[in-house]
C-alpha cells in the first residue's frame, strides 16, 4: 500500500474516533472546542481527517478526558531527574546510515591483485 493512502486511512480512522468519542459524551463541537482552546472550524478539520497539528490533535484528545489514548506513544520518565540528566548524554541524536568497511569497498580484482613492493607509497 503506498505511504500517501495509509496516512489517509490512518487520518480518517482517527477523525471517526475523535467524532465518535464527542458522540458519546454527548457534547456538541462548540463545547469541546472551547475546552480544546481551539476553533469550532479546527475541530471540525480534525473530525473530517484534514491535516491538524499535532498539538491539536493533544488538545481535543486532553478536551475529551481521552489522552491516554497517546499512552503507547509517550514514554513517561521512571527515573529521578538527576538520572533522567545523566542518561541524556547517552541517548542517540539521530540515526547513522550503514557504513561500508575500506575492504567492502574493494574489488575482486585488487582484492586478489599481488602486493608489489613498489607500488607502496614512501617518503
Amino acid at each position: 500500500m503506498p505511504a500517501m493512502n495509509k496516512i489517509g486511512l490512518i487520518l480518517e480512522s482517527v477523525a471517526e474516533s475523535l467524532k465518535r468519542e464527542r458522540l458519546e459524551q454527548n457534547l456538541s463541537q462548540q463545547q469541546v472546542a472551547e475546552v480544546a482552546g481551539i476553533s469550532r472550524r479546527t475541530l471540525v478539520d480534525a473530525e473530517t481527517g484534514k491535516n491538524i497539528s499535532l498539538a491539536t490533535l493533544v488538545k481535543v484528545l486532553i478536551a475529551l478526558k481521552a489522552e491516554d489514548r497517546l499512552e503507547s506513544l509517550m514514554r513517561l520518565p521512571d527515573a529521578s531527574p538527576v538520572e533522567l540528566a545523566k542518561l541524556k548524554g547517552k541517548q542517540r541524536q539521530r540515526a547513522s546510515g550503514s557504513r561500508v568497511e575500506a575492504n567492502d569497498e574493494l574489488t575482486e580484482e585488487t582484492k586478489n591483485k599481488p602486493s608489489n613492493e613498489s607500488d607502496k607509497w614512501t617518503w
